[in-house]
């Protein structure tokens, strides 16, 4: 009977369906607490933490996984208790503190350590380079995410991230750091492995994205295959109940390639448990809505590209709305990448929403946007 709860909670996890799997991952941990079965109660219980983080309830998550980490016996199953104390790694990631990300993956290190599995040790790796990533140190980032793939490329045993979640991690910093050739290289070696669960669908399309996004800005013209890859992955993110940073990428490429009507169908509401990246995203949106009505090219705020070119005021009647939606826009932008930084201990956002500023600023010299 439990086995068969685990199966169904695994099939609706790998379908998208992360609160079904929770509820399910819950029935089985209380009742193998019942039956006194330990090691399918730990199993369980980390996954219905996994199952919460994924469907955006956070603090319930934290809490579950927290609890399952805690099994930390001789008679524990340490697959069990090392996965859900880097499952709670990766949601403190986007939560926490730095200082606590830190503390947390000194606490998986020594687990490993303690039950001398250090062959494990490729999912702290990733998710440190994670960290590094998040606070704006690329090279880190893409060093540890690098040795993490090819860490886990001979694991014999143990918990491991999907390849689509390690190469995710690598060409996101060789993105931002404009390592274009490295950049492709992992796109094309991730396009060859086939998935089937949604979400490492949803990565793989993302890596092609952030490839394409490069050569649009080196000067190739690659709309179409811009937009038909973005609507495959919108359409697989429709499909998912719980669905992360991804979701902002797919609409950023919707943006870069003029589908506005696709955009306005992926759901960018769902991810306003991360602040930063949410504010980012509308500011984009409204500099790009702008640019629409002056019928500019789109701006890729990650790659500033196409650099703004000065307008003349003459030139431009009533924009006076598309100005005050930018304005609200920066102004919570603003705010968020202040908490995001403290957080993160960091200044890599006060640099993304200056770029976004003094884009809109040498576009319209005529307005002042020095208060932001």
């Amino acid at each position: 009977m439990l086995n068969i709860r685990l199966a169904e909670a695994y099939d609706a996890y790998c379908n998208g369906q992360e609160a079904k799997a929770a509820e399910l991952n819950r029935e089985v941990a209380e009742l193998a607490a019942q039956n006194g079965d330990t090691a399918i109660e730990q199993h369980a219980r980390r996954w219905q933490g996994n199952s919460l983080m994924w469907c955006g309830r956070h603090e319930e998550a934290f809490r579950v996984l927290t609890q399952a980490a805690s099994y930390d016996k001789p008679d524990a199953d340490p697959e069990s208790v090392y996965g859900a104390k880097t499952d709670r790694i990766l949601l403190s990631l986007s939560h926490a503190s730095a200082a606590l990300c830190r503390e947390l993956l000194l606490d998986a290190r020594a687990y490993l350590d303690r039950i001398g599995k250090p062959q494990w040790s490729h999912r702290v790796e990733m998710l440190e380079g994670i960290l590094f990533f998040r606070q704006g140190d690329y090279a880190q980032a893409a060093e540890f995410a690098i040795r993490a793939i090819r860490l886990v490329e001979h694991r014999i045993d143990g918990a491991a991230y999907s390849d689509a979640a390690h190469v995710k991690w690598i060409t996101r910093p060789l993105f931002f750091s404009g390592q274009i050739n490295a950049l492709n290289k992992w796109a094309i070696q991730c396009s060859h492995k086939p998935q089937s669960a949604l979400p490492e669908r949803l990565r793989k399309g993302c890596v092609r994205l952030l490839a394409l996004r490069t050569e649009r800005a080196g000067g190739a013209d690659v709309g179409n295959s811009l937009r038909d890859e973005a609507r495959a992955a919108a359409a697989t993110s429709s499909e998912m109940r719980g669905v992360w940073d991804e979701v902002f990428e797919v609409g950023r490429a919707l943006m870069l390639a003029g589908d506005w009507e696709a955009l306005e169908r992926v759901p960018i509401e769902r991810m306003q448990a991360l602040p930063f990246e949410s504010a980012l995203f509308v500011a984009d949106r409204e500099i790009n809505l702008l640019r629409r009505k002056l019928t500019l090219p789109p701006w890729d705020g990650d790659l500033d590209w196409p650099r703004a070119t000065p307008l003349e005021e003459k030139d431009i009647p009533d924009i006076e709305l598309e100005v005050g939606k930018i304005k609200n826009a920066f102004a919570k932008l603003h705010e968020e990448a202040a908490r995001e930084n403290q957080r993160m201990e960091t200044k890599t956002c006060t640099i993304a929403t200056a770029r976004r500023v003094e884009h809109v600023a040498t576009l319209l010299p005529w307005i002042d946007f020095r208060q932001f």
